[in-house]
């Protein structure tokens, strides 16, 4: 096994965990479809600003 097949293991066992963590926090809060939708779009947001981070000055403006 290769340090790059090792790295990818260990990124999908981390995912793995990230994904059975984030699935048993969205149960036990009950939201609403709205809500859920509202999450995941400020997650796309924040993904977004992270992915681009440095390519403008005007990377540091929140949004409102």
């Amino acid at each position: 096994m290769t340090d790059k097949d090792l790295k990818k293991e260990q990124l999908t066992d981390k995912l793995q965990k990230v994904r059975n963590d984030f699935d048993r926090i969205l149960r036990d809060c009950d939201l609403s479809q709205q809500e859920y939708n509202s999450l995941m779009d400020d997650m796309k947001r924040r993904r977004r600003r992270i992915d681009g981070a440095g390519d403008s000055i005007f990377d540091d403006i929140i949004e409102e």
